[in-house]
């Protein structure tokens, strides 16, 4: 997702998206914070990252995203668990329109 860009979407379960281009042999964390707050509303991880194309849905269980409000996304590789300054990350932004 470019920098400058903010993806749009109606649903309120969005399905979030990303490739890994290589098989890993560390974890990897998908986490959706609610915005402005310190907690998130999903977190799903992996014990090993698979190359290839994820594709996660909100599941409906989980409180759904509002309209109006941007939501920064981030797939985490953990390399050290004790230093989070050592993790890779990507991160993007979904807002909910009407």
């Amino acid at each position: 997702v470019p920098e400058d860009h903010v993806p749009l979407t109606t649903s309120s379960h969005p399905t979030f998206y990303w490739y890994l281009d290589t098989d890993l042999f560390a974890p990897i964390r998908l986490t959706i914070p609610e915005p402005g707050e310190p907690s998130e509303i999903y977190i799903r991880n992996w014990s090993k990252g698979k190359h290839g194309l994820y594709a996660v849905k909100l599941p409906e269980q989980v409180q759904p995203i509002q309209v109006g409000k941007q939501y920064r996304w981030t797939v985490t590789v953990i390399c050290n668990p004790e230093k989070p300054s050592e993790n890779f990350y990507e991160k993007a932004w979904v807002e909910r329109v009407t």
